[in-house]
């Protein structure tokens, strides 16, 4: 009887651990499935992200095309105009100088006229 006994919670015990490693198993098996979903949506996720980047570009290429003659006329008059402003230094510049020159001679021709 005892022997029975034993037997029957020796074939329970196991197949409790049984049980509890096929839990473990599945447990496992559906923790890695999640992980593979999850990280399949993240790939997908960022793979629309780099469509739309895409797509957003080729709409505003014509865009882009359509503005660079105002842009590079921009660009010109900036220059002529940095041009201008560097010429006009230059002649004020050049007027200073004159001043200068000029009375230093007065001043020079007055000292003379002391001396």
């Amino acid at each position: 009887m005892r022997k029975k006994v034993r037997g029957v919670k020796q074939q329970q015990e196991q197949q409790q651990q049984q049980q509890q490693q096929q839990q473990q198993q599945q447990l496992r098996s559906s923790c890695a499935m999640q992980r593979l979903h999850k990280n399949r949506f993240q790939v997908k996720r960022g793979e629309l992200l780099l469509l739309l980047l895409l797509l957003l570009l080729l709409l505003l290429s014509p865009f882009v095309l359509l503005l660079h003659p105002y842009v590079a006329s921009y660009h010109l008059l900036q220059q002529e105009q940095q041009q201008q402003q560097q010429q006009q230094k230059q002649q004020q510049q050049q007027q200073q100088q004159q001043q200068q020159q000029q009375q230093q001679g007065f001043l020079r021709a007055v000292v003379q006229m002391q001396a």
